[in-house]
């Protein structure tokens, strides 16, 4: 089985290519890797770019524009990869004789600003900033796929941390960066409150689809999957649990929260339980003091 994983130098690409030792993996990415598993194949290039080989059986797509301000920021180039790039892999993979099944990695910014709690896949897609869009755009382009054949599962993710290749802007590597240099950490909207999964749950639950989708003896499957925990931290909590895990002396304080920010989500997983067997395994305390202890081993830079 040959499988191809876009994005494969990211947060979730790099814990990824650590457990599938077994496949033949072209690692796809347009970022050098940091360190190479042996056996992978790496490619630099870009997703669009790639001929695909007619012996793929299956595709991780994980590439993206994956930060909501970068994407704000720049949201011409945010639709290019999100969405263009996207829709040049799925016309390579409908012309090959044989489908091979897509797992897409979306996000909980397609649902937007909801107001409630344990969030399903059926909620109304309504987001609110570019990346959000993007993905949904993404999704519909996957539906499209899957009608010509391909067997598609969805996976939304929810504020993934915790492993060695995250950005360090992110809230949980800069609030812990932040605790353990006794900076100030900013609480941008400190009762938002969000579903933080730790990267090692959200690799499980793509392997659980990954062997769902290989055992499947149909075609023109669609699914959507909420990859998550089902309890919310604010931001507030977060903070004062990094803080009292590192000891800091750090202070908090308040700023205004992003426009295009979601204020709140926590999702709901009993549908990737029921088909999936997927069940998050890591609480967030355990989750964070791993986190902390790679950076105290100087495994993670911290810019000081």
């Amino acid at each position: 089985m040959v499988v191809i994983i876009t994005g494969a130098s990211g947060l979730i690409g790099s814990v990824l290519l650590q457990n599938l030792i077994e496949e033949d993996i072209i690692a796809l990415d347009i970022r050098p890797p940091k360190s190479k598993i042996s056996g992978v194949k790496y490619v630099n290039q870009r997703v669009g770019n790639y001929r695909i080989p007619p012996n793929v059986t299956g595709v991780i797509h994980l590439a993206a524009v994956s930060r909501v301000i970068t994407a704000e920021q720049d949201p011409t180039n945010a639709y290019s990869v999100n969405i263009v790039e996207t829709q040049k892999l799925l016309h390579q993979l409908e012309n090959l004789q044989v489908k091979p099944w897509v797992i897409y990695a979306s996000s909980r910014e397609v649902y937007g600003e909801t107001g409630r709690l344990n969030i399903t896949e059926d909620e109304q897609l309504d987001p609110i900033n570019h990346y959000g869009i993007s993905k949904v755009a993404a999704e519909s382009l996957m539906k499209s796929y899957s009608r010509q054949g391909g067997n598609i599962h969805v996976l939304r993710f929810s504020n993934v941390y915790g492993g060695l290749h995250d950005h360090p802007d992110r809230v949980v590597p800069k609030f812990i960066i932040n605790a353990l240099l006794g900076r100030t950490l900013e609480l941008q909207g400190k009762n938002n409150a969000f579903d933080f999964t730790h990267v090692s749950d959200t690799v499980a639950g793509i392997l659980l689809s990954m062997k769902y989708l290989e055992g499947l003896n149909s075609s023109n499957y669609f699914e959507e999957f909420n990859i998550c925990t089902g309890r919310a931290t604010s931001l507030k909590q977060l903070a004062d649990c990094i803080i009292k895990l590192t000891y800091s002396s750090s202070k908090v304080t308040n700023v205004d929260g992003r426009k295009y920010d979601v204020k709140s989500y926590t999702g709901s997983w009993a549908k990737a339980k029921k088909v999936l067997n997927y069940t998050p395994r890591v609480p967030l305390k355990q989750g964070l003091e791993e986190y902390i202890s790679l950076l105290k081993q100087g495994l993670i830079e911290v810019k000081r």
